[in-house]
């Protein structure tokens, strides 16, 4: 609403006056009230037939008056009431008769009045009102206006407002059904502009969707949309890669968007790293109490090649290699930080040539999903170090190809000596009808053998994975020190010889990456040569991986751990397997 005072008595001029014309707005922006109007208002010409008109004084009558009237003067003629008089010409109209002088004094006394009113009134001197203008003539069509030139308007300040008034008429605004909706238009036609210029970004569209006002028609047109745009609405479920993950220290050549929908996942961020360059992008999210788990997928693209490390709390957890665009599952054991914030860095590294990364929204939940490897928090371990120089390829010191020695015609049968009922440590194991050995599907499902392995000795099994994407192990010993021989680890990627320096796979030296290490309801023969100097593991012949002694101590973690006294073992890893044959020769 504008207020507005009248330029010439400073009374508030009401919004009504101004529609209905009594008050008057000149060219220049200046308002006069009513009262006013007609003093500052150009004088309209009257028709021909009223009963006051104004003619131009004629040129060629001097003596009418007495003198001569300047060129250009008016003056007011009153026309005789006879019929005749209306047919006159219009240079031919008697002399008006000059006002009584009692009535100029009796004006002139009730505008000194006025000013003086205004002057006590407004505190000050009254500025003079500006001057009449003579009427020029039209004679096309009989009109006649004044104006007023700029140097003439009157200049008042402006005068300040209440503040007491604006802000109720702010309030009474906000309350304002009409207001209201308008308002909640706007916001829903803003998201809409956004997801429009950004529809990889349905994260940042989904919080502006919920800035509408929900008790208006937007709010009600906001709740259809978010309802079609079908994502998780618990945060606590599903953190938002752009509304809870900080990606400010990328590298400049670096690249990170939303993907909606892409390989049958939803809500995907691509990051996109140059030669030799990373993405690490971060966060703080709370741990909750009965959802200690963090978890994620993340896959590469068909023929690119990079790694990715986790970091928690400054520390790196894991450091993997991603080649193919075969998804890979994730998941930290966060149980240490249970009811408070955890510090967790992603890094993609890229390998000598630029590569793109796929990473599903982060998970929390009470456990690792269904086939997932859980890697629990080391609050020991170091920092990353991409500086960090891997160790030197092996050279092996075994046969590529291994040879059955004589001593393989008398074998020790270990399976004949292995026990389900007493030797099972965990997950279900069973014989069948045919002396097999089948395990159960168990994130570290492992049967002891009540069996003392010899300083060195070969051993030899026959098996086959029926189920399941991961490891098939045996669990041997070399000298005083247990170790794990994996194939099949990590989703089927790794063949390694862990621990070896205390690491499992990457920075393990007897860590071998493959793409599909072993397939299901395939039958393999593993033979696995134990010396004082190294441990040579084979698969249907082939030399796989190498340990010796100059790589690091050997050694097992405790999802592999058996019985005090026992060292000799089968397992698997969320996979179910038949040990069809499990025999031994000693060398000496």
């Amino acid at each position: 609403m504008r207020i507005v005072y009248c330029e010439n008595c400073d009374i508030r001029v009401s919004e009504e006056d101004i529609e209905s014309g009594k008050a008057y707005t000149n060219p220049q922006g200046d308002t006069y009230c009513a009262a006013c109007s007609p003093s500052f208002r150009p004088r309209a010409a009257k028709s021909a037939t009223s009963a006051q008109r104004i003619v131009p004084a004629p040129h060629d009558a001097p003596a009418r008056a007495g003198r001569r009237t300047p060129t250009g003067a008016f003056r007011v003629s009153q026309p005789q009431l006879t019929p005749s008089s209306q047919h006159l010409p219009a240079t031919h109209v008697p002399a008006a008769s000059p006002l009584p002088i009692k009535w100029i004094a009796a004006g002139s006394l009730s505008a000194l009045t006025i000013i003086v009113a205004i002057f006590a009134f407004r505190g000050k001197a009254p500025e003079t009102p500006p001057a009449r203008q003579p009427l020029a003539i039209n004679p096309t069509i009989n009109e006649h206006k004044t104006e007023l030139t700029p140097a003439q308007t009157p200049k008042t300040p402006e005068r300040a407002h209440g503040l007491l008034d604006d802000m109720a008429n702010e309030r009474a605004r906000g309350n304002d059904p009409g207001s209201q909706n308008a308002a909640a238009a706007a916001r829903l036609q803003a998201a809409r502009d956004f997801y429009a210029r950004t529809p990889q970004d349905p994260w940042a569209y989904l919080d502006l969707l919920r800035q509408v006002p929900a008790d208006t028609p937007p709010g009600k047109e906001a709740a259809k949309a978010i309802a079609e745009l079908k994502m998780p609405l618990d945060k606590s479920e599903t953190p938002g890669w752009y509304r809870d993950w900080n990606f400010t220290n990328k590298d400049p050549l670096a690249s990170v968007a939303m993907l909606y929908d892409f390989d049958g996942r939803k809500n995907v961020l691509q990051t996109q790293a140059p030669r030799d360059g990373e993405v690490p992008f971060n966060a703080k999210p709370p741990v909750a109490r009965d959802k200690g788990h963090f978890g994620f997928s993340v896959r590469g693209e068909d023929k690119g090649l990079c790694k990715i490390a986790i970091e928690v709390d400054g520390k790196q957890q894991l450091l993997e290699e991603i080649s193919g665009s075969k998804w890979r599952d994730f998941d930290i054991d966060l149980d240490y930080f249970k009811g408070r914030e955890a510090a967790i860095q992603i890094r993609h590294i890229a390998a000598p040539s630029s590569s793109s990364a796929y990473w599903t929204p982060p998970v929390f939940r009470a456990g690792p999903a269904a086939g997932v490897k859980s890697v629990a928090y080391n609050p020991k371990a170091l920092p990353y170090d991409k500086n960090r120089i891997d160790p030197p390829k092996h050279t092996f010191v075994a046969l590529t190809e291994w040879k059955e020695s004589p001593a393989w015609k008398t074998p020790v049968n270990l399976l004949a000596l292995a026990d389900p009922a007493t030797g099972a440590v965990a997950g279900e194991w069973k014989r069948d009808d045919k002396g097999a050995i089948l395990s159960g599907k168990l994130n570290g499902a492992r049967m002891a053998i009540d069996y003392k392995l010899p300083n060195q000795y070969d051993i030899k099994a026959v098996f086959e994975r029926k189920g399941g994407n991961s490891d098939t192990t045996l669990i041997l010993a070399q000298g005083k020190h247990q170790f794990v021989w994996q194939m099949g680890a990590e989703q089927n990627k790794n063949f390694d010889l862990a621990l070896v320096a205390g690491k499992k796979f990457d920075g393990n030296p007897a860590c071998v990456k493959n793409g599909d290490c072993l397939k299901n309801n395939k039958r393999y023969t593993t033979l696995v040569e134990v010396r004082k100097d190294r441990v040579s593991a084979y698969l249907d012949g082939k030399l796989i991986t190498e340990w010796t002694a100059d790589m690091g101590e050997l050694s097992r973690s405790d999802t592999w751990k058996l019985p005090d006294g026992k060292t000799l073992g089968i397992g698997a890893f969320q996979s179910e397997v038949t040990f069809y044959s499990l025999e031994l020769v000693e060398v000496k």
